[in-house]
Formats: C-alpha cells, structure tokens, sequence
C-alpha cells in the first residue's frame, strides 16, 4: 500500500501512490478540486500517468506555512534505477536553502537513494554543482517536470507560494516588504485545500506542519511534535531547516511517519535530549489530521 507525508508550515506532503489510484498527483494547487465541494472530480491536468516501470511513487510536499489559523511557518530521460534496493527520489526546490539540504543529504545517503534535483532555471542548477540528475523546469508546467519525475519512487516537492514584493522595497537597502491585500492570504488558504484533498484522498499520508525555519545546524537539538497548533502557545516555535530536511528524510523510512499530521518544532540546543530515534517520533502522533 502507498503513503503520502507531508510537511506543512512548512507544508511537507510525502505522498506514496499505488498504480491503482491512476497516476500521480500534479503538484499545481490551482488544479486541487474543492474537497468541500460535492461536484469537484479530478480533470486528467491534475494527474501524470506513473512509468509503466514504476509501480508506485512516493510524494513529499514541502511548500510554506499551512496552519489552520496560522499566516506565516515558514515550497526526457528516464533514469533507471541502478540498484533495485534504492529508491529514485526526485526534490523539487532543490536550489532553495532547505532544498539544498535535502538533496545534499540524498545524494550522501548513496546506498540508500539516487537523489535528483528539479529547479527553475539554468543558474539554479549550476548553483548546486550542475550534475546531470538536476532537471530544470516548472512545477505549475506538467510537461516541463515529466522527465525529471519519470521513473521516480519518491517526490519531495519544497516549493512555496511567495508574496508580492512591493515595488518601491529594495531589499539591498533595508528590510523587503511585501504586500498582501487586506484580509487575503489565498496561498494558505489553497495549502489547506491541499492537506485536505491528500488526506481524503484515500492514500496514507503524513504532513508535517513546521515551526520558523532557521538556518542552524541541524542534529543538535529535541525534536517536538504537537497537533492543531498547540506548540504556538509554548516557547517552542522553530526548527532548523537541517532537522527538518531529516525529518523529511526519515519519513520516507519510517512506517509510523504514514497516515499522520503533526507540528513540528524544537527545543533550544542545549536544552533536552537531541533526537535520534525518530520512529519513535513518530510514534507519539496518534491523530489522523
């Protein structure tokens, strides 16, 4: 049976789906029909038909903050397996700084996975040394990211939505301001519609909900884990980037990881016992949603 785990706030979505469901969910929000909506179906757009070589795929959803009340958390050729024992993981986002991260630590667990990369543009991919298994091109245009998803067994999407910057901000000067019209904060709204439309979707899932993203070393510290924003009423509100690039790591090991949403967030280094065990992280998560 296929799982999905996501991540959200930053919205983490891994999510593996079995040839029966028809394809593959195409990480494009404007394409995720209404959950709430009895008439909603999916149109063909919204799925890619899996390689007839890979029988199952594994999506990992990484966008930005997706809470429920919450506005800010913190988004051609077929490459063959060469080993049967690894799993083909594909990052999207892989240029971003926790991007970054993940693909780096696919790329050193060797023996494990064959990690590629996806990113935007040419520069992007240079950034990251260039290597024949970073693929360049746009989630919201199906047909530009088919080679890079072909043959894949796992799909970790770390892209977000990004607000508008204003036009008379100049971030070289002082700190950027973005704008955001009264009252209206769709791309959370669209990142909820998402978790909803996985969940009910019938495919074991986890997502991960993330506190503010640091740029620390990861390893260092106790993990936490919490539902419905609980741990924003603590003084545990962040997480490296690095812990949560391995959390997104070790859900793809991990049954316990499946069918589960939780918060995640970390107590200061130094303080507690840094996590090591993460079945047992996961372990303490209970709740489907």
């Amino acid at each position: 049976m296929g799982s999905l785990v996501g991540v959200g706030g930053p919205l983490l979505s891994i999510h593996q789906c079995h040839r029966k469901y028809g394809g593959w969910l195409a990480p494009h929000t404007s394409s995720i029909p209404d959950p709430s909506s009895s008439s909603s179906s999916s149109s063909s757009s919204s799925f890619y038909s899996p390689p007839s070589s890979c029988s199952s795929s594994l999506f990992l959803c990484f966008t930005g903050s997706a809470g429920k009340r919450r506005r800010r958390g913190f988004r051609g050729v077929c490459v063959a397996m060469a080993d049967a024992n690894k799993r083909a993981v594909l990052v999207t986002g892989a240029a971003g700084r926790t991007g970054q991260i993940v693909y780096r630590k696919l790329k050193e667990r060797w023996e494990q996975f064959n990690g590629r990369g996806l990113v935007r543009t040419p520069e992007s991919k240079q950034k990251i040394g260039g290597e024949e298994d970073v693929f360049v091109g746009d989630i919201r245009d199906a047909d530009s990211i088919a080679p890079a998803i072909q043959g894949i067994d796992a799909l970790i999407i770390l892209t977000s939505a990004v607000p508008k910057m204003k036009p008379d901000s100049n971030p070289a000067k002082e700190r950027p301001e973005f704008y955001f019209e009264e009252g209206a904060y769709p791309e959370q709204i669209w990142k909820r519609k998402a978790e909803e439309y996985l969940a009910d979707s019938g495919i074991p899932y986890t997502i991960i909900r993330a506190g503010g993203l640091l740029d620390k070393p990861g390893g260092n510290r106790e993990l936490i884990v919490g539902k419905d924003d609980e741990l924003l009423q603590t003084e545990y509100k962040s997480i490296p980037r690095a812990d949560v690039a391995e959390v997104c790591i070790q859900a793809l090991l991990h049954e316990e990881a499946k069918s589960k949403a939780f918060d995640l967030a970390s107590k200061p280094e130094g303080v507690g016992t840094p996590t090591t065990d993460f079945r047992a992280l996961f372990a303490q998560v209970t709740a489907r949603f």
